[in-house]
Order: C-alpha cells, then structure tokens, then sequence
C-alpha cells in the first residue's frame, strides 16, 4: 500500500486494540513520517477520550504551533466526533485522513475514500510521504538576523543603496564583492518586477547575486510566470498592459526570460523562522500561515 499525504494532517486511528494501534504508529508509519534531518517534523499522538483531548488538540493545530502531524487515536469514529473534527480542521486548514482497522463499528459515509486507508494492526508493506521536504524549505535557520525588504518594482538604484548600507560592495558589472557578516540574512517579499521601466536591470542583477538572498513569490512574478507559460487564459489585456509591463520585455528576450525563471522557481511561498516570525508577500488570515496548500498561495503570496 502506497500512501502520498500531507503536513498539517489529522490522522485518526480507529480501532479497538489500542496497543495495537500505538504499535501500528510506533514501528510503520512515524519512521516514514519523521525524518531524520536538519528540522524533523513535530508530531503529537492524542486520545480521544483523555480529559484533556479538546484542549491540547487546539493548542497543537492552531497558529503559531501548526504542528506538522496529529495522531489522534479512537475506538469508533461517531459522527458527532467527526464533526467536532472537521469544524476545527476547516478552522485552521488541516487535512483528515484515516486509518481503518476494520474492527470498529465506525460508518465512513461522511468521508471520501481517499480519506480512508485500511489497515491490519500487524501490516508492513505500506509506504507512507509527505511532502515535509517542500515545507522545510520555507524555515530558516535560528542563527541568523534577518533583514526584510518589501516590493522593489525594478527600483535598481535605490535597492543597491540599501543594500550598500547594509555591507555590501559591488563590482562594476553589480556583482557582490563584499558581503554582510555570515550571520545576517536578506528576505525580499516579491513583486520585484513591473512599474519602475528596469526589468532588465533588476533581473540581471537579482539573478547574479542570488544566492545572497531568499526570494517569497510576489504575485507579480507568479502572474507573468505564468502568463507567459500559457498558463493564464481571458486575463483584461488593458490591466496586463497597465500593471505587467514586464511582460514584453521578458518575451523579447529569452535570455532575460530564462534567468527570471530561475528566479520565481527559486521563490518560496512563505519563510518561517519557528517561534519568531513568518514573511509572506501578502497579509493573510492565521489559519493561511505556514501552509502549503493551494489557499494559501492564493490568501498570502499571489493574491492580487
């Protein structure tokens, strides 16, 4: 059995045999789930019916905690539980799955059989991903001062003077020659192209010097991203024309194109450095925060 899933999951366990269960979580599927790297995920088992269940399930999903994983282990899953479930999952945009062991008398009318896997409390031939390796991606390392810069809008010359007073030194072809100490970092929100007629200039020169910063997809990029990919239909010609005026500088140019590419391919939805803060493009609802799912590309990176 292959199972492809997801950070910011609830996975419910029903079934009787509780040792059985805990066994199931211990030996086949937290192994896959929790990776043995740099961040490893968070996770939390819970009971439904300790005293407590309501109250550290809360505390475990909402922002800025967001854990990664929650196991949450029942001997029958009643519609009324499920409900409970699935109000706080909407509320802050966790996704259910379930592992059936097939000897409750739980119904799952209520549930898409994707969300449904049947298992033996002895089985081992199941492979278990997620996508945590995306979602590590966006965090940052504690041992850095951050400095963030907002929308540049191809404002070249007043950018290098931030950046300058900053530490930095450039070469002639805008090459960095000297940088900051290794312990400071530079976010930049997106929305680096359009409006300031130096496209050109900026790609070529974010592009030279990007491995000095990390890059939050701002919805200017992800527009003409995909607007030159084909990938946007019907959009107003009069606001492409108006507020993308990137867009005939970069198809002219396929050079340019091909390094502005790069660039939104290198992008992040969100960087997070746990405990601290969260830089997206766009403010958002907490709920958004720290996902990956498609609502939250949309509420807190491309939103227009």
């Amino acid at each position: 059995m292959e199972i492809k899933t997801s950070i910011h999951t609830l996975f419910l366990q029903v079934g009787i045999n509780r040792h059985g269960k805990d066994e199931f979580l211990k030996n086949m599927i937290l192994p896959q789930l929790i990776l043995d790297c740099e961040r490893p995920p968070q996770f939390v088992h819970l009971e439904q019916n300790a005293s407590d269940f309501e109250q550290k399930l809360v505390e475990a999903i909402r922002y800025p905690t967001n854990t990664e994983y929650v196991f949450i282990s029942t001997a029958h899953l009643t519609d009324e539980f499920y409900g409970y479930l699935n109000r706080q999952a909407e509320k802050n945009r966790y996704s259910i799955e379930i592992f059936d062991f097939g000897d409750s008398k739980s119904a799952f009318h209520h549930l898409d059989e994707e969300q449904i896997h049947h298992v033996d409390y002895g089985q081992t031939n199941i492979s278990i991903s997620s996508n945590y390796e995306a979602y590590e991606e966006c965090l940052l390392p504690g041992n850095k001062t951050y400095h963030i810069i907002g929308d540049t809008h191809e404002c070249i010359d007043e950018l290098k003077s931030l950046l300058i007073s900053f530490g930095f030194q450039f070469d002639k072809e805008d090459a960095v020659l000297v940088c900051p100490p290794s312990d400071q970092a530079f976010i930049f929100l997106g929305d680096f192209i359009d409006k300031g007629k130096q496209t050109e200039q900026m790609v070529k020169f974010l592009y030279k010097n990007w491995q000095y910063f990390y890059f939050v997809l701002g919805n200017h990029e992800s527009f003409v991203y995909k607007y030159i990919r084909g990938e946007i239909k019907g959009a107003n010609q009069k606001i492409v024309d108006t507020y993308f005026d990137s867009i005939p500088v970069l198809k002219a140019n396929p050079e340019l194109l091909q390094k502005f590419n790069f660039l939104v391919e290198h992008a992040r939805p969100f960087y997070e450095l746990k405990g601290c803060f969260i830089a997206t493009h766009a403010p958002c609802k907490n709920k958004y925060l720290g996902k990956l799912d498609e609502n939250h590309y949309v509420k807190c990176a491309i939103s227009i």
